[in-house]
């Protein structure tokens, strides 16, 4: 947004997150868990829906979005994991979360975890795809300064608390309130890792 609105010079922002990545990625305290396999013919997608202590605020409260862009990306013509990120609280069990595994299907496994969210950060920011939270969740508002250059974000600026103008060369796909966006976008004008 800088940038673009010439506060500060073109390739700033470029410069500081690939320094903010390999510092991540080179830390010797970074003992994050393995939990994505990069295997053969497979999207890795990561979404992050924040519940815990604002599962009750009027935006966290339903999760019938992020079913939306399951659904949406069900329609992507190849195999994928999907990785769903989550926690738990005092009065909230995530079962509205885990009855997204419900949609899985030949193409598409799903699978649900909501302990070490931090733990994945690295699995996260290497993803194929990743789902920014609607809402307050400042853990998605980190992945995409430290994302591969691969990672696509599907982002919702009008349900964020924090917005982008840009498109990050098209690596951001904006969707609307309900969670639709142009999959045939994503699926001939994306490169995801296959």
């Amino acid at each position: 947004n800088w940038e673009l609105s010439n506060l500060i010079e073109k390739g700033i922002y470029n410069k500081l997150t690939s320094y903010l990545r390999t510092q991540l990625l080179s830390s010797p305290n970074n003992n994050q868990i393995q939990l994505i396999k990069n295997k053969n013919n497979i999207t890795n997608i990561c979404i992050h829906i924040r519940k815990g202590d604002v599962y009750n605020r009027p935006k966290h409260k339903s999760v019938k979005y992020y079913e939306n862009i399951i659904k949406n990306l069900k329609n992507l013509e190849f195999k994928k994991h999907i990785y769903i990120f989550s926690e738990k609280w005092k009065n909230y069990n995530g079962e509205d979360v885990i009855d997204l595994i419900n949609l899985k299907d030949n193409n598409t496994e799903i699978e649900v975890i909501f302990e070490g969210l931090y733990e994945y950060f690295v699995d996260i920011i290497n993803s194929d795809i990743f789902v920014s939270t609607i809402g307050q969740g400042s853990f998605s508002d980190l992945v995409p300064h430290y994302k591969s250059k691969n990672t696509v974000i599907i982002y919702n600026n009008e349900l964020r608390q924090n917005k982008f103008n840009d498109n990050m060369n098209n690596m951001i796909i904006k969707t609307n309130k309900n969670g639709d966006f142009d999959i045939k976008y994503l699926q001939d004008n994306v490169h995801l890792k296959l």
